[in-house]
């Protein structure tokens, strides 16, 4: 996962709250209180270690799925977004849709949030699907709609010290792996320096939801989006294109379709976007190498290998992602 902030210098300033949290002892005494006030019963428990903790609800005999009860860690943002940030929006939105939140519970070790269950397609990172990459533009072009200082103040402001330093602190990983050659460290850290430099002009920032993937993103029928997990509230623009291009490496036709689109339709800076895929490929790296078990788990060397080589694409420079 990727930071919820994206090193965000800003004053915290929370908007309204309309939902009551509950505040109760056990997760039984939350079963009861959602079958009693809600007529809702437990149909079974996700399995995906991918995500939080997802829990299926009915609110009928069919057994058909309508809400799902999120877990989460104890004051995470997720929740004051749901409560605090999305009533702000303003916008009308042509294709997004906000998911809603019904219901808030308190555990002394977690916190639940009552969410509706949609139907619609969903996507893995790794998606194929070629109407895909028009609807998250245009769910971001949506977003870009907010104004920034209304929903969170200081917002607007991308804090490059800070992430400059996280991105040295990757590198220095990345040399420790052997994923940079020692020889060449002195050449590419100067090259990375030239990129950060470029980068360091303007970010120009959206409210999002954090981690703007396919894997967030519900297609209904209706053709709106639903985009969920909102653990996050604002994200530099090109974190957007080159995030989502990144992690669907195996669909190049996906990628191009997307980084077209985005490119064309949105104000993009181009070494902006220079200096999103170099940082956000060089932690994505060294993230898997963390998962790299040689003879038990090498998957993860996949990976590796094609953040590796766009973190070198990134270093080296390139007039469109489209054409990367």
């Amino acid at each position: 996962m990727m930071p919820i902030f994206l090193g965000l210098k800003m004053k915290v300033r929370y908007g309204i709250n309309m939902l009551k949290t509950k505040s109760l002892t056990t997760f039984e005494e939350i079963l009861q209180d959602l079958e009693s006030s809600h007529e809702l019963i437990l149909l079974g428990k996700n399995d995906d270690e991918a995500s939080n903790i997802l829990y299926a609800f009915s609110s009928n005999s069919s057994r058909r799925k309508t809400h799902v009860l999120k877990e989460l860690d104890k004051d995470v943002l997720e929740t004051k977004s749901y409560t605090n940030f999305l009533p702000l929006f303003t916008a009308q939105f042509e294709v997004l849709q906000l998911p809603e939140i019904i219901g808030i519970y308190s555990l002394p070790e977690k916190d639940y949030l009552l969410l509706p269950y949609y139907y619609g397609d969903r996507f893995n990172f790794n998606t194929p699907d070629e109407d895909l990459p028009r609807g998250m533009v245009d769910v971001i072009k949506d977003l870009a709609k907010l104004d920034v200082e209304s929903i969170m103040p200081g917002g607007s402001v991308y804090d490059f010290a800070g992430h400059e330093k996280e991105f040295w602190n990757f590198f220095e990983k990345a040399v420790t792996f052997g994923l940079i050659e020692t020889s060449d460290v002195d050449q590419i850290r100067q090259k990375a320096e030239a990129i950060l430099l470029k980068g360091r002009t303007t970010q120009t920032m959206i409210i999002s939801n954090g981690d703007f993937n396919p894997r967030n993103i519900i297609r209904l029928s209706s053709g709106k989006h639903v985009l969920i997990d909102w653990n996050g509230i604002v994200s530099p623009l090109e974190h957007h294109l080159t995030y989502p291009w990144l992690l669907n490496f195996v669909n190049p036709t996906w990628q191009k379709q997307y980084a077209s689109f985005f490119e064309k339709e949105l104000p993009v800076n181009i070494f902006n976007t220079q200096y999103h895929l170099m940082k956000t490929s060089l932690e994505r790296a060294v993230g898997e190498m963390g998962h790299y078990k040689p003879g038990i788990n090498e998957n993860p060397l996949i990976m590796v290998k094609d953040h590796m080589k766009n973190f070198y694409r990134g270093i080296e420079g390139f007039s469109s992602l489209s054409e990367v």
